[in-house]
């Protein structure tokens, strides 16, 4: 959970910086967004599997 709550903090809250920021890039930005995703959540995973060991 905590791993969570760092991520998923005040500034994912709401989405509008997020929002913001990626489609001021246009269809670029679209892509960004799903290519960042896919990482976060592949290295959320890592972590989270890691922190297993510990």
């Amino acid at each position: 959970m905590a791993f969570v709550g760092i991520i998923i903090g005040a500034g994912f809250a709401s989405g509008q910086e997020i929002l913001q920021y990626f489609t001021s890039f246009g269809i670029w930005g679209i892509i960004g967004t799903i290519v960042s995703v896919f990482i976060f959540g592949f290295f959320g995973f890592v972590i989270v599997d890691m922190g297993q060991f510990f």
